[in-house]
């Protein structure tokens, strides 16, 4: 099947379907000839495109959920020597960077559009599937404009097949975040008329992501009783829950499907979908070494956690303890240590728990060209994290630590967070944010959760500034990143983030 899409993903690009404005691509047909007359005929046809969708998810975030969402924040450090690592970690980003491309974001787009308007078209296709189709179709656009507002800030709309030759961004201005806001929800809306409360793959967008998603663009716009509601309404559906064990915690990551936890994953198989989904170059792999490291600040947070199984389940403990000569784990060690793996989404064996000496190793790391981790995209513990910082906020303290305590003590750390400890709404704020920090690390939350919360200034001026930036993080408009060079190539109408430039 994988093979079948490729095809026809490849079909539809030399087309013209997907922007490209060069002249050797004249000749061909257009999209609105190629999929009226060749395409949309059949229900399988809806299938293969829908399939198409996630491929272009896959190529939009195989690396950019780690880029665009963690990289610049204050979890990683470096451990490579890469040019691109540094440019990140320093924040010195230039529009000729790959990170900072769209065009797989825009691809991705443009499937959803085609499928909302011809899939209802495609005679013989029964109305369940056209709806679970098409609220999958208007929940992927609505994820894929929420990625890109809080990547670039203001984005050209479009919410129409571009049927021509050339790019579909093409000749499009940059609309405000209002608008997007607004069509987002709207789409988000859609999707839940063509949902029902079942609750397919884990792989595939329903019910649950789309009220996942809803929750989370409610806080990103700081509308805390609508992101309540929202959230409410996936507890409703009463198909997630809390783990309650470190070893069903592990299962989040490794067997993804299983998971009580699990409400979205981006889903790869090297198999199908190639080597190297971005986690093995990032964190390291059987047949490469990390790029990024812990920063010592979530290590020492951890070493004052003793029974906080994360600790053990971030950092192959045990190894480094064997590496560094059987001495006491430090994180000295660690960070001289080049080959120091993380571990949060390497297999594990279970039978080599141990309660007195906690994980004893186990961790198996495959090769690059064999990474095949199902990246999570939502999950119910970012949802009802969220639910605590927006209850926070509207003055349900005793709720909101009740989630924070709930999550904590399911990883075996068992200090509670109260009154006392937290005795104010920015004090609590900063508590939630720390368990985000140390739950999410590696999925690419952090730099949101910092921008969501007006922290990037906040928490990274002194990094920066420890990382050899004098001024520190400088101007503000470099918490969004630049717009790839080669857009304004294609599109006169389309204007930098200042302050960078334009090539």
């Amino acid at each position: 099947m994988k093979k079948i899409v490729n095809f026809f993903m490849a079909i539809l690009i030399l087309s013209g379907f997907l922007f490209n404005g060069c002249s050797d691509f004249l000749d061909k047909q257009p999209v609105s000839q190629l999929s009226r007359d060749k395409f949309w005929k059949t229900p399988k046809d809806a299938d293969i495109w829908i399939a198409g969708m996630y491929d272009g998810l896959q190529s939009t975030l195989k690396n950019n959920f780690f880029i665009w969402g963690e990289v610049r924040s204050d979890n990683q450090q470096l451990a490579g020597t890469g040019t691109a690592q540094i440019q990140l970690l320093s924040n010195t980003l230039t529009s000729s960077m790959t990170e900072c491309n769209w065009n797989n974001l825009y691809r991705t787009i443009s499937s959803a559009n085609f499928a909302i308007k011809y899939i209802p078209q495609i005679p013989d296709v029964s109305q369940p599937q056209i709806a679970v189709q098409l609220g999958q179709a208007y929940t992927m656009r609505a994820l894929m404009y929420f990625y890109a507002i809080r990547v670039w800030g203001a984005v050209p709309l479009i919410t129409e097949p571009y049927e021509g030759l050339d790019g579909q961004e093409k000749f499009n201005a940059r609309s405000e975040v209002s608008a997007i806001k607004t069509q987002i929800l709207s789409d988000i809306d859609n999707a839940l008329l063509n949902f029902d409360a079942t609750t397919p793959s884990i792989y595939k967008l329903n019910r649950g992501s789309a009220l996942a998603l809803q929750t989370d663009v409610y806080m990103w716009f700081k509308e805390y009783d609508k992101a309540l509601t929202a959230s409410d309404n996936l507890i409703a559906l009463k198909k997630y829950s809390l783990v309650t064990n470190q070893t069903d915690w592990k299962s989040i990551f490794i067997s993804p499907a299983t998971s009580t936890e699990t409400i979205f994953n981006m889903y790869w198989d090297y198999l199908q979908d190639g080597g190297g989904n971005g986690l093995a170059s990032f964190y390291g792999s059987g047949s490469n070494t990390p790029a990024y490291k812990l920063r010592q600040p979530l290590w020492d947070t951890l070493v004052t956690r003793m029974t906080d199984a994360r600790k053990w389940n971030l950092i192959d403990t045990l190894d480094l303890y064997y590496r560094g000569g059987k001495v006491k784990v430090s994180y000295e060690a660690y960070n001289l240590n080049a080959t120091m793996y993380e571990c949060k989404f390497a297999p594990w064996d279970p039978a080599k728990l141990n309660t007195t000496y906690n994980y004893l190793g186990g961790y198996t790391y495959p090769p690059n060209n064999e990474c095949q981790v199902h990246i999570p995209i939502y999950r119910y513990t970012d949802i009802m994290l969220l639910r605590a910082e927006a209850m926070n906020k509207v003055g349900r303290t005793a709720e909101s630590m009740a989630i924070v305590n709930a999550i904590r003590s399911r990883m075996g750390y068992t200090k509670t967070v109260t009154a006392a400890n937290t005795p104010t709404v920015a004090a609590l704020e900063n508590a939630i944010l720390l368990e985000r920090q140390l739950e999410f690390w590696g999925e690419g939350k952090r730099w949101y959760d910092l921008m969501r919360t007006d922290k990037v200034v906040t928490f990274m001026d002194q990094i920066l500034k420890d990382r050899g930036i004098a001024e520190g993080f400088g101007d503000v408009g470099k918490i969004l990143f630049p717009i790839h060079s080669s857009v304004f190539e294609a599109n006169p109408l389309i204007k930098q983030n200042p302050p960078y430039t334009q090539n």
